[in-house]
């Protein structure tokens, strides 16, 4: 599994509702028995939206939003956290559960990767991000990880 991300020097809720939206329509939550609103302090079952806007009013505030894809094919996973130095980061978990060296898994990292990067880049944010490209600089990030 090869999980990349992109991390964006400012928190919005339209840009994480977009990403969601945009790379996994069909997803469920995961990873996180708690309810998000429950962690946070706001009142009982409260909408994605509510709960982003929340992270984005309150800068230091951290909490990881977890989805899992509902359909068979990639993306697989699907990360929102809102870190505690007022950014945001976006993630997507890619590719075979099974370990691999290929070098087909560098090539679809590296597509993958770009096209979060994309995605960012072209987002209504008021600092645009970084591609990745090439060699893999901040804020654009890959890791390859087994699971």
């Amino acid at each position: 599994m090869i999980d990349c991300y992109v991390l964006s020097p400012v928190r919005s809720a339209h840009l994480a509702t977009r990403f969601l939206d945009s790379f996994l329509p069909d997803r469920e939550p995961s990873f996180d028995a708690d309810d998000p609103s429950e962690v946070l302090g706001l009142p009982s079952g409260a909408s994605l939206d509510v709960c982003c806007t929340f992270l984005v009013d309150n800068p230091t505030t951290e909490y990881t939003l977890y989805w899992r894809s509902s359909a068979t094919d990639d993306p697989r996973h699907a990360i929102v956290a809102f870190n505690s130095d007022g950014s945001l980061v976006l993630g997507l978990s890619v590719g075979d559960p099974e370990p691999t060296t290929d070098g087909s898994m560098q090539s679809l990292a590296q597509a993958w990767c770009n096209r979060l990067a994309e995605f960012a880049a072209t987002a209504e944010s008021p600092a645009p991000l970084t591609h990745c490209g090439g060699e893999l600089a901040p804020p654009c990030r890959l890791d390859f990880a087994t699971r």
